[in-house]
């Protein structure tokens, strides 16, 4: 989720100067909401023997 500051916060700053929104198509909005479930689906379905630095899922 860490990762998803940076952009959350730049499209803030964005707005708050501009009091508009450029650039947040589908694709971005998709990519902020679902992107953690989709990698841990595919830990857990595509690669079930992939191992993160031993983290339990």
């Amino acid at each position: 989720m860490v990762s998803f500051i940076p952009p959350i916060v730049a499209i803030g700053v964005v707005f708050g100067f501009t009091q508009q929104i450029f650039a947040l198509n589908i694709g971005t909005i998709f990519a902020l909401i679902f992107q953690g479930a989709l990698v841990g689906i595919a830990d857990q379905r595509v690669f079930p023997t992939l191992r993160h630095h031993d983290l339990e899922i």
